[in-house]
This record gives C-alpha cells, sequence and structure tokens, in this order.
C-alpha cells in the first residue's frame, strides 16, 4: 500500500511526537530523582579520611589505596553515567552505540 506524501507526513509526524513525549517523561523521571541532592547545598568533611591516611603505614597505603589524586576520573564518570543510563533510566546498555552515533552529530 503506498501512501499520498500528506499521509506519510503526518504518520512521521505523529510518530516523532510520541518519541518526543517518551524522552521527555524520561527527563522529567530523571530530574525527579535527583532533585533532592541537586537543588541543596551540602558541606562535606573528609577530615577523617585524612586522618585514616595519614595514619596508614606505606605497606598498608599499596593494600587499600583510596587516594582521591590517584582516581581515575575519566573511568569513574563513565561507570557513573552508565549507571545512571541502566538503573535510573531504566535502558538496556545495548543502546549505547546508537546512542554514541547520535551524539556525535
Amino acid at each position: 500500500m503506498v501512501l499520498p506524501p500528506r499521509k506519510l507526513m503526518s504518520k512521521s509526524i505523529t510518530i516523532s511526537f510520541f518519541r518526543f513525549i517518551k524522552t521527555n517523561r524520561k527527563i522529567r523521571k530523571l530530574a525527579k530523582a535527583v532533585e533532592f541532592f541537586s537543588v541543596r547545598n551540602w558541606r562535606y568533611s573528609d577530615g577523617n579520611v585524612v586522618s585514616l591516611w595519614n595514619s596508614l603505614t606505606s605497606e598498608d597505603r599499596e593494600i587499600f589505596p583510596f587516594d582521591i589524586e590517584d582516581l581515575d576520573w575519566e573511568a569513574f564518570c563513565q561507570v557513573h553515567v552508565l549507571g545512571i543510563k541502566y538503573h535510573m533510566a531504566k535502558e538496556g546498555l545495548d543502546t549505547i552505540p546508537e546512542a554514541l552515533t547520535k551524539h556525535r552529530r
């Protein structure tokens, strides 16, 4: 069955609209989930961690490396984003190649 151009355009717009609605719902759900942490002021203290680190021997520091300066931030952020995608957005990790293609455009 061949549809006239007007029907094809209407169908395309309808599909795009429903994709937009689905994406918008996901964004709103994620925003609601992180709202508590993103709209408040937080004060952190790392005094206990620094004290613990300073009390360790050099051998213990090699066994338990938790110095923040040694953290691979790029790898940490990649895992963090994948966790958000999988656990909060409820998207499978199999959609990553498609998402990267769209992101690069």
